[in-house]
Order: C-alpha cells, then structure tokens, then sequence
C-alpha cells in the first residue's frame, strides 16, 4: 500500500544562485483501493496530487544546467523509518525518480544538470509517497494497521532549491540554438521585459499584446493559448491579446507540440491607465508676466513625480533627464540666459504615459537702479540744510525685473508704476539725520544710497553787503566814466549762521572765500546797469540785493554835472545854447570839456580823419564851441554856429569835416595868433 502527502501548490523564479521556498507535507492520506486490494506501485500517480513548481531562466542566462535539490528536510520521528518515493516530471516528461527509507539526512537531490534555456519557464510536478510495511492487506481493514496509525497527522517538511546554475555564453549557445535535453516546445518572447515581477512589462493601454517565437524541433506546434485564450500562430511566431486589469497582470503563455508536450512561459503586464503625478516646487512662476525672479545663473528645479501604478520612467527638464529619488523628488540644475526663460517639466511613466507642466523664471544679475533727488548731501559734513522739521525724501529705483521693495531706514514706502517713491521724517533741529534708502529687486538684489539732511531753525536769509557798486536806485547809481565799455569789477561779502549756500551775480555762481566775493562783468558806456545778487544759506533761505552802476563818456559826465543833457546830434548839440551855457557856466563841466578839447585838437594836428565820424567830432564840436563862448567872445561862437550849421565851411576837406576846420579856421582868422585855442586851453 502507498500514502501520499497534501501540501499547497507553489512556484519560484530565479536568474542565478540558489533560491528555494518551503514545501509543507502536513496530512498523510491513504490512498485508495483498487479491485479490494492495495494500489500498486503503477498505479501510484493516478491516485497522487503533486506538488506544481515553476523554474523560470531570466534573459541575462543564455542556456543553464539546472540541479534541482530538495534541501532542510525535517519529518516527525514517526516518519523517519519509512520508505520515501518519489517522481519528478518536467511537463509531461519524467526527468528523474528515486527513494529513500532510514533517512537520517537532511537533503535529498532529485534531479541533475537539467538543460534550461533563456527566457523559458518550466513547471515541474514532484510527486512523493510513502510504502507501508505490507501488513494491511484488506481494504476494509485499513485503518486497523498500525503502520498507517503511526502516520497520520505526522509532518514532513523541506525546501526546494535551485542549485548549481552554470550559464554558458552566448557564444557557446544561444536562445535560437537553446533545446532542453527533455524535448518539447521552445517560447521565446519579443519583449525583453516582463520576466519576474520586479521587471514586468508596462502598458498603457488593455488588451496588450503578446508576441514572440515559438518552435519544436520534435514535432510541430498545435496551439498556443494566452491566459487560457487562444493566440495566433504564423509559422514560428504566436500573437495574442489579453485583457489587463489595472496593477499587476500574470499572464500564462502554454505552447502546446502535436506529440502533447507543453511548455508555459510566464510573463508579468503591469497595466498603467493613470496619467503621473507632477508637482514642481520651484521655480512657482505659472506665467511669463508672473514668473519666479532670480539672480543667479544656475537654477534647480525641483518637485515631485509620482505614479502609484507603474512607476516613475523619467523626469525631464526642458528635455533633459533630472536625478529622481525613490520618493519621486527630482531635481536639475538648469543653466539661465538673461531675462526670461520658459520652463518645461514632462514626467513619464514606466508604461509611457506622461505629464507636463510649465512654469517661468526670470534671471536678473543687475542691481536696482536708485536715484535719490531729496536730499542730496553725501556726507554728514555737506548735509543738505533745510529750515522745516517736516522733510520728504524723494527719488526713484527701476530694475528690469521689477522693484519688490524700497526702504527708508527701514521703514517699507510706495512705489510708484514709474519707479517713484517718497516717505516724511521729522528732524530734529540741528542735528545730522542719516538717511538710508534701499531698494530690493523681484531678482533679490539690492542697491543702498545714504544721505545726509540737516534741520537748521534759521528762518532768515544770508546778509549781504555789496562794496561795489554802491546806487541803490537807478536815478542814483554809482557812476564810472568811460568813453567804451567797461570790465566793472562787483565785490562785497555775504554771511549766515547757518551757511551760504551759494552767490549769484546776474545770475551767474560767484565764488565766495571767507565770506567775500567779486566778479568781473563788461558794462557798455552810456548805460545804467542794474546788478542782482542773490545769495541762499544751507536752510533753503536767500536774499536779493540789487544795484546799479551808469558808464557814461566824458561829455555825458560834464552834462550831467552841469545839470543838462548831451544830445547825440552834432548840430543840435552845437546850436543848443541851454546845453552850451550849463556846460560852460559849470566849472567842473566846463573842466571835463576842455580838457577834452585840448586833447583832440592835439590829436587833429596829427590824425584830422579821428573827428570824421561819431562822438568823437562831437566831443572837439563842443569843445571848442564852449571855448569860444567862454574864452573868445559871443562874436566868434556866433559866427560858428551859423558856418556849421549851413555847410557853408569848407576847408580843404569838405563838409564831412566841416566842424573842426569850421573851428581852426574861426580861430585862425578871428584870432591874431593860431596858437591861441592851444595856449587857451
């Protein structure tokens, strides 16, 4: 009589080494009668369930000799005296059989250097059974013989390992030459993934499908089935759909030869339908008008890519690969170009399916520009003075990506759309008030002025007093006696308990030293000129002092002392008897004309063409009218005014000089001796 063993049924895959998983022989059971009497050793594995393991060969291993052990064998006393058999089918192929009673080791090998080809699974059925010692004999009696008392409810318990892999080379044999020694169909999948679980194939899409070879060098191929569908065979290739749920899929490829032999490969289909998870952290900028600002270079982006079906493929950065973590956190450092810069994130999944996301940086390495209009004192020697405790600082600051901040000793102000900005202080009087101003950029950078203000309670305006000129008023100038213009030098001092500031003259800066200034300006003859001076302290204060200063000719000055006007016509000078008789009546006037007189008529005897023109012949015209009418009599001057006045005269010269040869010659014939005006004078 024979027992066997039920267990439960299990499979292991393995690449290289030794890999194993336990097999628990928990229940003995009796097997069944045949005819009234005991089942014989041929009819043993009709009556047996066998255990059903999988060997499958990865595709690195291009053809492995396969020794396969049953190892870490533990029974109950009970059993260990008992005669062990056991039968080892590859398929429907037995490739091994033995047995073993007394047993006192530990591990059994059950089948050597079997031939295993790439990218094949095997499954094998190991059937084990135990003899009894012959002494039940009647069906009916069974369960009276002690030898099947003793075993039931006993335990036996082992590991079945892989052992002694040997991968040969590629070049010593590959998957297309690869036959197993046992015979039967050869599978040989397109894909090169989707042999164990930790490497299964992704998809994207259900059905998915199959494809490979499939051959048999001992007979031919009548069916090959997918998850129990049939595939479709084209000579030595199968083609096949299957339906996947989402996750994991196992799908059971079973290549059946005419001569019944079969062959099951198994492959792993992970199905994705469910787009990646994308998250970028940085940069947050969603919009090109919106983006994040930096002022470095060298940017990282960063975030998180995730897929709860299949898994993160790969990450890219404006198409190149970021480094990714186990957590789906990325990263890559993305190298900037002036400006604005478009970034694009595309997360993939292992089964192909994608997510994109983008998002904008703006990279500024320039610093804000910041100009400060109030105030403008850059030490807090040379502050800017001010006569009010209520100041307002004022001033700008641009940048290209934009102004995020600007502060007043720390103290955050509006900007305006045009970059303005303005914030009061209140000063304290006298003291030097530093003025701090920052502004940030949306890049980070920043640009800092300091300036300096100072509050002065000086409400009055610098003192100025004005050397020369010295008139006040226009009718009461100072007067300079020049027959041209004139460089009139204008001096004075200005003072201010706050400090002068600043001094015009007519409205162009004068330098003062030790609180005294002078100036130089070119003032024409027979002009009343008006002076302004302007002088401002350091609080904002000035003070206006205006003066006035006439250049007149020699012939203007003696008029205006004789209390009369010089006319600028000749003949209405010559015939004016009022003029005349003021200017000759006036002993300083009349002092100043012949004198001048005097000097001209010198200068006729060497140059006559000096008194053809202009003021010049009226000067020695006048002069020698007001001498003949001091010095020489009525009768003469008379005479003198009708021969000028009527262009009668003319001596050797004509009438363009009519006046001063009027002259000599009224002195030459009415005068006894030609030197007389001379020596008169």
């Amino acid at each position: 009589a024979w027992y066997s063993f039920t267990h439960a049924r299990t499979s292991f895959y393995t690449t290289t080494g030794t890999t194993g998983v336990t097999l628990d022989f928990t229940q003995s059971q009796y097997l069944n009668v045949v005819g009234g009497a005991p089942i014989q050793a041929d009819e043993v594995l009709d009556e047996i369930n066998p255990e059903i393991f999988t060997i499958t060969i990865s595709p690195e291993v291009t053809q492995a000799l396969v020794t396969i052990k049953m190892v870490n064998i533990t029974m109950d006393d009970e059993l260990k005296d008992s005669y062990f058999r056991y039968a080892l089918y590859q398929g429907s192929v037995q490739v091994s059989s033995g047995n073993f009673g007394g047993f006192t080791g530990n591990t059994v090998t059950l089948v050597e250097s079997v031939s295993l080809c790439t990218n094949q699974s095997y499954t094998y059925y190991l059937y084990m059974w135990i003899e009894d010692d012959g002494a039940c004999t009647n069906a009916d009696s069974y369960a009276s013989c002690t030898t099947q008392n003793d075993m039931m409810g006993k335990s036996f318990n082992g590991v079945i390992q892989i052992d002694s892999i040997t991968s040969t080379s590629a070049a010593d044999s590959t998957a297309d030459t690869c036959t197993p020694v046992n015979g039967g169909p050869v599978l040989v999948p397109d894909e090169s993934a989707g042999n164990t679980e930790n490497e299964p194939i992704y998809s994207s899409v259900s059905p998915y499908t199959l494809t490979g070879t499939v051959t048999d060098e001992d007979s031919t191929i009548s069916s090959v089935t997918i998850n129990g569908e049939s595939a479709t065979v084209d000579g030595d290739t199968y083609s096949g759909d299957v339906a996947l749920v989402t996750g994991m899929n196992v799908v059971r490829i079973v290549a059946t030869s005419s001569t019944g032999e079969t062959r099951t490969l198994i492959r792993y289909v992970y199905y994705d339908g469910t787009d990646p998870s994308l998250t970028v952290t940085t940069p947050a900028g969603t919009s090109s008008s919106n983006p994040t600002y930096t002022n470095a270079s060298s940017y990282a982006v960063t975030g998180i890519a995730t897929d709860e079906e299949s898994g993160i493929a790969t990450v890219k950065v404006n198409g190149n690969d970021a480094s990714i973590d186990s957590s789906g956190n990325y990263s890559y450092s993305l190298t900037l170009s002036g400006g604005s810069n478009t970034v694009t994130v595309v997360a993939t999944d292992n089964a192909g399916r994608t997510n994109s996301l983008t998002r904008y940086v703006y990279y500024d390495s320039t610093a804000p520009t910041l100009t400060v209009s109030a105030p403008t004192g850059t030490s807090s020697s040379s502050p800017t003075v001010v006569s009010e405790s209520g100041y307002t600082v004022s001033g700008t600051a641009t940048d290209s990506s934009g102004i995020t901040s600007v502060t007043v000793n720390g103290v955050s102000v509006t900007v305006g759309s045009d970059g303005s900005f303005s914030k009061s202080l209140t000063l304290v009087d006298g003291e030097v008030t530093t003025v701090t101003i920052v502004a940030v950029d949306n890049s980070g950078q920043s640009t800092s002025v300091t300036r300096y203000v100072q509050y002065v309670s000086d409400a009055e305006g610098p003192t100025i007093t004005v050397t020369a000129p010295t008139g006040t008023s226009s009718s009461s100038p100072t007067y300079y006696q020049s027959d041209s213009s004139v460089t009139y030098t204008v001096t004075g001092t200005v003072s201010d308990t706050s400090g002068v500031s600043s001094v015009t003259v007519n409205g162009t800066a004068v330098t003062v030293s030790n609180e005294s200034f002078s100036t130089s300006l070119s003032l024409a003859t027979n002009t009343t000129h008006t002076i302004t001076i302007v002088a401002k302290d350091t609080a904002g204060n000035s003070t206006t002092a205006t003066r006035y200063v006439r250049v007149e000719a020699y012939y203007q000055q003696a008029a205006r002392l004789a209390g009369t006007t010089v006319q600028t016509s000749l003949a209405n000078t010559l015939t004016n008897s009022d003029v005349c008789t003021a200017i000759a009546g006036n002993s300083t006037a009349y002092g100043i004309m012949k004198t001048h007189y005097k000097s001209n008529i010198t200068t006729y005897n060497s140059n006559e063409s000096y008194f053809s023109t202009g003021l010049n012949k009226l000067a020695l015209a006048v002069g020698a009218r007001f001498y003949l009418y001091r010095v020489v009599g009525t009768t003469y001057y008379t005479n003198l005014v009708t021969w000028i006045t009527s262009g009668s005269v003319n001596v050797s010269g004509g009438n363009d000089t009519g006046t001063i040869k009027g002259i000599r010659m009224v002195a030459t014939s009415n005068i006894t001796s030609s030197s007389v005006i001379n020596t008169a004078v």
